[in-house]
């Protein structure tokens, strides 16, 4: 028989009258005059655990119940005629191959395996994120981190006058706003106008006016423990925050205002000590063209940053075809720390970032 999908909406009988209606909270199945309304207990990964409903007299029946291992396989099947929303509330597929069944999930970019902890294509934008194979998943900590479509997250941005706004790219929605930003998702749907796992166009920007009504502040501070938190959208909140301070003419900024729920390691990963986090990643926010950029910062300072290097701290190393900017706290303590370094290669680029934060690069070679 074939399935239809449209939207949150599923048909599967095209031609008769009886489809489900897909709600963050659970379902309605639709069968003729009749609505049986049924609900997802949930774990912290949006897996449902749970899924029941109201019999008519007040007594609650329970249709199914799911375990799972780390990385999503079930512990044993129950019931999926009734329901097949599982793993990371994403849809299983049964398909079966000869006498093997597919038990595939539908993330939309991607068909994630559970039994592999692996996706069988490539992440279609892996290249954000060389250090790491493109056929992960959740980072390989499943317990903690989910891929809800696997493609690129939310761009902030300060123009010239401050004024913010928060670009989508292609798969983003209100879903993808609250995990970057740890905000509620009735938030994020208010925000972004749009409900569950809906997608905006690419390229649809949300004014700080809009984020402020809804929040409280025209500024989200980013989740650095968000999966959502790679290290190109790391770099991407750190140069808005030099933006956004550049345009008030302060050129200074505290790394707590910009980013919430900072480890005191960096999130356990293969770059960082102590206070210090080793970033690598691509932004378009120095020339409005990918660049690959590399950036020291200790995301443990409380002092304000000041984004202004002097004479001495911007350098040009030969053998490595690097440009270095190098900054400074503001430290109450009369001594300087150096909480943040960027480099990356390419005079031009150069000049159109020192351009960008109206400071002259010292012309030293080291």
């Amino acid at each position: 028989m074939e399935v239809v999908y449209n939207g949150n909406i599923i048909y599967e009988d095209p031609t008769g009258s009886d489809f489900t209606l897909l709600t963050s909270e659970g379902k309605v199945s639709v069968t003729g005059t009749e609505n049986t309304y049924e609900y997802y207990l949930k774990d912290h990964l949006g897996n449902n655990r749970v899924m029941f409903h109201e019999d008519g007299t007040g007594s609650i029946i329970v249709d199914q119940v799911n375990n799972y291992y780390p990385f999503g396989m079930l512990f044993e099947k129950q019931n999926l005629d009734r329901n097949k929303f599982l793993y990371n509330g994403k849809e299983l597929q049964e398909d079966v191959f000869g006498d093997v069944a597919l038990d595939w999930y539908d993330y939309g970019a991607r068909f994630y395996d559970p039994a592999l902890g692996r996706w069988h294509v490539v992440d279609p934008l892996a290249e954000e994120e060389y250090s790491w194979t493109p056929f992960r998943y959740g980072f390989n900590n499943p317990l903690k981190f989910v891929d809800p479509n696997g493609m690129l997250e939310w761009i902030p941005e300060a123009d010239e006058e401050g004024n913010v706004s928060y670009t989508a790219e292609e798969g983003d929605g209100a879903h993808t706003l609250s995990e970057q930003y740890g905000i509620d998702q009735d938030q994020a749907e208010e925000i972004t106008g749009t409900k569950g796992e809906e997608t905006v166009e690419k390229g649809t920007k949300i004014s700080g006016e809009k984020v402020e009504e809804v929040t409280g502040s025209e500024i989200l501070k980013m989740d650095w423990q968000s999966e959502k938190a790679t290290d190109s959208r790391r770099i991407d909140h750190i140069l808005f925050a030099m933006e956004k301070s550049a345009a008030e003419g302060t050129y200074t900024f505290k790394t707590q205002d910009y980013f919430k729920n900072i480890p005191y390691l960096h999130n356990g990963e293969r770059y960082g000590y102590g206070g210090a986090a080793f970033l690598k990643g691509y932004t378009t926010k120095i020339t409005g063209q990918r660049l690959y950029v590399q950036m020291m910062f200790n995301h443990r300072n409380t002092w304000p940053i000041d984004i202004i290097p002097s004479s001495k701290d911007n350098w040009y190393v030969p053998h490595q075809k690097m440009y270095y900017f190098r900054y400074t706290a503001l430290s109450n303590k009369g001594h300087p720390t150096m909480p943040m370094l960027i480099k990356f290669k390419g005079r031009d680029n150069m000049l159109k970032f020192t351009n960008k934060f109206e400071f002259e690069f010292s012309e030293i070679t080291r």
